[in-house]
């Protein structure tokens, strides 16, 4: 990829698109996206660009084999399927790209091997997943709660990975719950670099999550202290309680913090634990405590964590809720989800620069058919791009040698 963005990279589609009149955003991770927040500008730009230029679009016709005659012309032979009428034709030409996008189906794999391609093994990549049973009753009710920056790492020492030697690297990012499951960037590049092995345990597997990357036991106790206080630009805190707020708002939903407490209290443990502190002796502490049955944590009112102590021993309990949390994941979403797919036609087998066939002079192949995937946020598209452009020169070079591109 880096030789192809020499001749037309990131750079390159930026300026051809804007020259269009579409523009663009970057995000602070690099992701670019239409200013518009909708992928119709792209589509309607290359639409109008190509009926500009005459370009004949074939609609509701199905290629299906690819061959060559004597006078080495390369045949695509079609099937027309508007319609009631199912008409085959051919179409003869002295050069030929194949993008035909994802190399997942069956038949699209036919058609690239009959233009003689050889083929890497395939897996969707960059997909959101779905929770195990005991996840999902764990995280009910939190449908759209995001945290913008968690890290998400699969966890090799757990599940059908336990043994394994898949090391994944912690994907840094934001991540939301989902009706069904956990998405987001950090989970689609997740997706991303575990394509094949994700593919191999039919998506079962336990993640690694940190809610909280930056979060150090220091800072969280100082965090539950400012709570009753006051915060920064925030009025003091007191009554409410422990679960409605949380210590890092705009960070940590509050919905989130307040299942995660829960979730660490669901036997009563941590609700006893801090019982038994002296720093709850209080006469205002010993009122609401010795209500029957006991008030769990999450129900006791932020003025109870003003004291180092209490702070202490709620920091203890929860950091590692926090940090080190465990989501089982049983499955991948497919519906109206965005994914690509990793693996292809394999490059080993193409002259790199002209994306064309070693074997098969005059048959060029671009786009998501080739063995290259990359992350959410454009990277996909631009290796589309810059792959198309280098086998589209090359091919118009082939047969106008003269002319300037």
């Amino acid at each position: 990829m880096e030789t192809l963005a020499t001749t037309h990279g990131a750079i390159h589609s930026a300026r051809w698109f804007e020259s269009k009149g579409v523009q663009l955003k970057t995000e602070d991770d690099g992701r670019v996206f239409p200013a518009s927040n909708t992928s119709k500008s792209i589509v309607d730009c290359f639409l109008s660009t190509a009926g500009s230029l005459g370009i004949k679009v074939l609609l509701s016709t199905k290629a299906l084999t690819v061959d060559a005659n004597e006078a080495g012309f390369h045949i695509v032979e079609c099937e027309g399927t508007r319609g009631d009428n199912q008409q085959n034709q051919q179409i003869h030409c002295k050069r030929l790209v194949i993008c035909t996008g994802s190399a997942q189906k069956r038949s699209v794999q036919a058609l690239l091997r009959d233009a003689g391609a050889e083929i890497r093994p395939v897996a969707p990549s960059l997909f959101s997943l779905q929770f195990s049973t005991t996840a999902a009753s764990r995280f009910r009710g939190l449908e759209g709660v995001a945290v913008q920056d968690a890290g998400v790492k699969i966890n090799a020492e757990k599940g059908v990975w336990k043994g394994s030697n898949l090391c994944t690297p912690q994907i840094r990012g934001p991540v939301l719950i989902t009706h069904e499951g956990i998405s987001g960037p950090a989970i689609l590049r997740l997706s991303a670099w575990g394509a094949y092995q994700f593919q191999e345990v039919d998506y079962k597997a336990m993640l690694d999550i940190n809610w909280a990357p930056y979060l150090t036991e220091k800072g969280m106790v100082n965090s539950i202290m400012e709570v009753p206080g006051g915060r920064a630009n925030q009025p003091p805190v007191r009554r409410k309680a422990v679960g409605e707020v949380s210590p890092w708002p705009g960070v940590l939903p509050a919905r989130l913090w307040q299942r995660l407490l829960e979730h660490a209290d669901a036997d009563g443990d941590l609700t006893s634990h801090l019982r038994q502190l002296s720093v709850f002796d209080s006469p205002g502490c010993k009122a609401i405590l010795s209500q029957t049955p006991s008030v769990p944590v999450s129900q006791w009112p932020w003025r109870f964590f003003g004291k180092a102590e209490a702070a202490q021993a709620l920091s203890k309990v929860m950091l590692p809720r926090i940090t080190q949390d465990q989501i089982s994941v049983a499955g991948r979403r497919t519906n109206k989800e965005e994914f690509v797919t990793a693996g292809g036609v394999d490059l080993n087998a193409l002259d790199w620069k002209r994306m064309e066939s070693r074997s098969r002079p005059g048959i060029h192949f671009a786009g998501e058919a080739v063995d290259v995937d990359g992350i959410t946020g454009g990277f996909n598209f631009q290796g589309c791009w810059s792959s198309g452009y280098a086998a589209g020169v090359a091919a118009a070079d082939s047969l106008y040698p003269k002319e300037a591109h």
